[in-house]
């Protein structure tokens, strides 16, 4: 009997001590669960801060590139320009050369046409 006492005794401290083990688990998850979420929230908040940081980078990047584009097509157009107008000079010039020589080419003729016309208004009175 005494040793049934003992036993029943026994099993009373391992319940006892049971309960205050899962009563003390159960504050330390409680605690834990509060630190995870404010250490998730933490976590959160470093997320978006790196992503604003990367969207602000990509932005400044997107400018730089874009007035990098603008750049090299504005000097594209303005070389362009410069060939197009060398051209035109040119064209112009040749042109220009060549109507001299129609020119001169028209006024002998000119001038043969007038002696000739001379020279048959002489015969055809003679």
């Amino acid at each position: 009997m005494v040793s049934s006492f003992i036993v029943a005794f026994i099993l009373l401290i391992v319940l006892v001590t049971q309960l205050l083990v899962l009563r003390k688990i159960s504050g330390l998850a409680d605690s834990n669960i509060e630190q995870i979420k404010l250490e998730l929230v933490k976590l959160l908040e470093q997320n978006e801060l790196s992503l604003r940081d990367g969207f602000n980078e990509s932005r400044r990047e997107l400018r730089e590139v874009s007035a990098e584009n603008r750049r090299e097509i504005y000097e594209l157009f303005k070389d362009f320009q410069d060939t197009l107008l060398k051209r035109v000079v040119e064209n112009s010039s040749a042109q220009n050369r060549q109507l001299e020589v129609f020119k001169n080419s028209l006024n002998s003729l000119s001038d043969y046409l007038v002696k000739n016309s001379n020279e048959f208004k002489q015969n055809v009175s003679t």
